[in-house]
């Protein structure tokens, strides 16, 4: 009876790691017998893990995120009569892979002149107002976007300075009226920088990074008068960004 028994078992051990083993095949799986055995292990372990630690089963791949937050900072522009910035932001990021994020910034920045400057002199207010998007591409150096550490970052941005006249201003450009009571001027800016990641909780993710780079100003304004007063300048941005987990 003994004996029977133990060829039962046998025999059943025999039967089950051929199905198994016919299971892969059917699937099409390149797999041998031992390396479904061993991936069949893994999972055990997995599983046996995600029940030990249950904060583990919500923690999902990097690459499957997508963040959406909004960025508060300023910054200053390097030439004569510009005096600082302040900065405002709404901003979306993706993760290709789980070291490296791109974001896309929709951006809105109030510019102060110097009081002396001519735009000080001759801008409602003493300041332009400009929009844009930023496109900007980052590599945790952590290898992981969830962990705490410092990244890279460079990005590209363009947008539109606009601005109103204190009283209204002859017009020099083809096809425009005679007085400008506003204009504005296009521009490209690239930068690079560096940042690092300062809170990372379940509700919210904080950043605070830093750029420099260069703006260049389109050669013509919104009415088509010539551009003879903004020109090449050095520009710096420090930001700090609140996101949250969208999906």
């Amino acid at each position: 009876m003994i004996r029977h028994a133990i060829h039962l078992v046998l025999l059943s051990c025999i039967a089950y790691s051929a199905s198994g083993c016919a299971l892969a095949m059917m699937q099409g799986a390149p797999k041998s017998c031992r390396g479904w055995l061993d991936d069949a292990a893994a999972q055990a372990r997995a599983d046996t893990a995600r029940s030990r630690f249950p904060a583990a089963r919500r923690t999902e791949p990097a690459a499957r995120r997508l963040d959406a937050g909004m960025s508060l900072g300023g910054g200053s522009l390097n030439a004569a009569g510009y005096d600082g910035f302040g900065a405002f932001a709404l901003n979306l990021g993706g993760y290709p892979c789980p070291e490296v994020r791109l974001d896309g910034l929709v951006t809105y920045n109030e510019i102060d002149f110097k009081p002396e400057s001519v735009p000080g002199t001759t801008f409602r207010d003493q300041l332009a107002t400009d929009v844009g998007i930023d496109l900007i591409g980052r590599y945790y150096l952590s290898r992981d976007a969830d962990s705490p550490g410092m990244y890279p970052l460079a990005g590209l941005g363009v947008g539109t300075m606009f601005w109103d006249y204190l009283t209204p201003v002859a017009s020099t450009g083809p096809g425009a009226p005679g007085a400008l009571s506003h204009d504005g001027v296009f521009y490209t800016t690239v930068f690079a920088g560096a940042g690092a990641r300062l809170l990372r909780s379940q509700f919210i993710n904080a950043d605070l990074n830093v750029v420099w780079g260069v703006r260049v100003y389109g050669a013509h304004l919104g009415s088509e008068s010539e551009n003879g007063q903004f020109r090449s300048v050095g520009y710096s941005r420090v930001l700090l960004e609140l996101n949250r987990r969208v999906r």
